[in-house]
C-alpha cells in the first residue's frame, strides 16, 4: 500500500503581496478551483471516460479526486493539499499515483516551456486545450506580481510559473494559426446559439452585429458574460473598410477587463524598476473604435494602447523602461528644461534594481 504522504503537494504563492503570508480571496479561490479542474480533467483522461467539450466532470470522478487542503504553513503562502482514496468506490491507488504524475508531468511543461513533454501528458487535445485553458486562469496575470509554485512528493522539484508563463500557454493554444491570422473583437455579447456554437457581439465602430464561430470548450466563459463586453479572438474576414464580418476558429472569448493596473514594478531580463509609491492607472477604452484599451499617466508622460489588457500592460512596461533610459539616465545638461523635469520626476519615483525577472 502506498504511504499517506505520496499523495500530497503543496501550493506555494511567493510575492510581495504574500510577504505576510497573506493572500486575496480572489487569487486563492482562482488557484485552488483551478487545480482541482485540472486533476478532474486528468482522472477523466485517465479512466478514458467519454469527454465532450462541454465538460462535465462525472459523479465517480468527483467523489474519487477530490483534493483536500490542509491549514496553510508560512513561507509566502503555502497551501498543503492532499489526494485521498476514498472509504469506498472501486479507484486503486495506482489510479490516484498516475494521476498526480500527470499533474507533475503538466506542470513540468509548463514551467520549462516545453510543448514535447506537454504531449506526453494526454493525446486528447480537447483535454489538452482544457488544461491549458484552465492553468492559465490560476496563473498570475499580466500585471500582478506574486508566482505560482507546485511541488509533488514524489518530485522534490518546485514548478514555478508567473505570468509570462501566459505566453507559451496562448502559443500552444494558437499554435495552427499565425499571429498576423488572428484578429481581437471588443464587442458586447448579445445571443449565443450552442447547438450551432454560434456568439453573436455588437460591434461599436460599425454598430452591427458580427458572428463568432466558437470552440465548444469556450462556452463556460459566455455563459457569465450575457450582455457584457467581451474580447473574442479568431481568424477573421474582413469588409472592403477593414472591419470584421465573421470571425472563425474562434480560440479565447474573455470578459473585457476594465479595472485598475496598479504598477509597483516594471520586470525585464536585465534589470527591476521599483516604483517607491504603487502608481494606479484605470484603463479605458478609445473613443473611436472601443477597441483599443488605453492607459495614460500623464504625470510621467505616459500614453499607451493595445487590443487586449496583456499587450497594453506589456506596452506600459516597454515605454516606462524607454523613459528611464532614455531621461532617468540621461546626463542633465543635455536635456530640455521639459525633459529635465521629466528627468526629476522619474528619479522621484522609480528606483532601479539589479537582476532581472
Amino acid at each position: 500500500m502506498q504511504d499517506a504522504e505520496e499523495y500530497n503537494l503543496h501550493v506555494r504563492l511567493s510575492g510581495q503581496e504574500m510577504d505576510e503570508h497573506k493572500v486575496s480571496l480572489d487569487v486563492l479561490t482562482r488557484v485552488l478551483t483551478g487545480l482541482q479542474q485540472i486533476c478532474y480533467l486528468l482522472a477523466t483522461d485517465h479512466h478514458q471516460h467519454s469527454f465532450q467539450q462541454r465538460f462535465r466532470v462525472p459523479s465517480a470522478i468527483q467523489r474519487q479526486y477530490l483534493l483536500r487542503c490542509a491549514l496553510p504553513q508560512s513561507g509566502s503562502y503555502v497551501v498543503p493539499l492532499s489526494l485521498t482514496p476514498p472509504e469506498q468506490g472501486t479507484i486503486l491507488t495506482d489510479d490516484l499515483m498516475t494521476v498526480l504524475a500527470k499533474m507533475n508531468s503538466f506542470f513540468r511543461s509548463l514551467s520549462s516551456g516545453s510543448d514535447e513533454m506537454m504531449a506526453t501528458v494526454t493525446q486528447d487535445k480537447a483535454i489538452r486545450n482544457r488544461l491549458l485553458r484552465e492553468s492559465k486562469r490560476l496563473l498570475p496575470k499580466a500585471d500582478e506580481r506574486w508566482v505560482f509554485g507546485i511541488q509533488f512528493a514524489s518530485n522534490p522539484t518546485e514548478h514555478r510559473l508567473d505570468y509570462l508563463s501566459s505566453r507559451f500557454i496562448d502559443s500552444l493554444l494558437s499554435a495552427h494559426n499565425t499571429e498576423d491570422q488572428l484578429l481581437t473583437v471588443t464587442g458586447e455579447l448579445i445571443r449565443i446559439d450552442f447547438e450551432q456554437r454560434r456568439a453573436v457581439i455588437k460591434y461599436p465602430p460599425t454598430h452591427r452585429e458580427i458572428e463568432c464561430i466558437y470552440r465548444e470548450e469556450l462556452e463556460d466563459t459566455m455563459i457569465d458574460s450575457r450582455r457584457q463586453m467581451i474580447q473574442v479572438t479568431g481568424q477573421f474576414t474582413l469588409n472592403n473598410d477593414g472591419h470584421p464580418l465573421r470571425l472563425t476558429e474562434v480560440t479565447k472569448i474573455e470578459t473585457l477587463d476594465l479595472s485598475d493596473v496598479v504598477l509597483t514594478t516594471v520586470p525585464s531580463s536585465r534589470r527591476v524598476l521599483k516604483f517607491k509609491q504603487p502608481i494606479v492607472i484605470t484603463p479605458y477604452l478609445d473613443s473611436d473604435s472601443q477597441q483599443l484599451l488605453v492607459l495614460e499617466e500623464p504625470s510621467l508622460g505616459i500614453h499607451v494602447f493595445g487590443y487586449t489588457r496583456d499587450q497594453v500592460i506589456q506596452e506600459l512596461y516597454e515605454q516606462v523602461q524607454f523613459l528611464w533610459d532614455e531621461y532617468a539616465k540621461a546626463p542633465e545638461s543635455n536635456l530640455a528644461p521639459d525633459a529635465q523635469q521629466l528627468r526629476q520626476w522619474l528619479l522621484f519615483m522609480i528606483e532601479e534594481l539589479e537582476g532581472g525577472s
